[in-house]
């Protein structure tokens, strides 16, 4: 009894997911969020060698650009709290953005050790608020879908993290690691720009 119970339920989810991607701007949002945490990804999963580039760094200058992505990610997360609701429009170009030029500029100036600490971190703050922008945006657009809305990013980001995991390895091991850097650093730009032209409705 209760798995013909269940069957309608799912069913039911299994609709509403498909109804979701009907509504007008999700498939643009969703593929401009891909795109941008596919590039993150690209380049995040090979950070080690992409720091261990920069001159004269050792173990403890490595674990410390770490942990300032770290502290960039929360500091982020917080920025991004309290300015998304009102500035949704600009946020939405401004994060993934953010995260693109930091890893275009952590991939072309791996000489410059401040600019390069400078990038790390502010690829964490873009970062950090990137999922805050993403369910603001949700939360505007179908807001009597979250659960639906909810799970369709969640996909998407378990898609992007596997693709961008296995996409940046072969890169790397094609083309090295500047021109993998440059092509994750493209991705999260594309994906922020459509991201950002996305359909999506004005602050309620």
């Amino acid at each position: 009894i209760a798995a013909s119970l269940s069957e309608p339920r799912h069913l039911g989810r299994a609709i509403m997911l498909v109804d979701t991607l009907r509504v007008p701007g999700i498939r643009v949002g969703l593929t401009g969020h891909i795109l941008t945490v596919l590039g993150h990804f690209v380049a995040f999963t090979y950070i080690r060698l992409a720091i261990d580039r920069v001159p004269g760094l050792d173990s403890v200058g490595v674990a410390a650009l770490l942990v300032a992505f770290g502290i960039g990610g929360v500091v982020g997360n917080f920025l991004v709290g309290l300015l998304v609701d009102r500035h949704l429009a600009v946020l939405r170009f401004a994060v993934p953005l953010l995260i693109g030029v930091s890893i275009g500029i952590v991939a072309l100036a791996p000489g410059q050790l401040w600019l390069v600490a400078v990038a790390v971190t502010t690829w964490g703050i873009g970062f950090g608020g990137w999922l805050t922008t993403l369910g603001t945006w949700m939360g505007r657009l179908v807001p009597d879908r979250m659960e639906s809305g909810g799970g369709l990013s969640v996909a998407g980001f378990q898609l992007a993290i596997t693709l961008g995991a296995g996409v940046g390895g072969l890169l790397i091991d094609l083309i090295g690691v500047t021109p993998a850097l440059v092509v994750a650093s493209a991705s999260a730009i594309v994906g922020g720009l459509v991201f950002g032209t996305a359909r999506f409705p004005g602050r309620s």
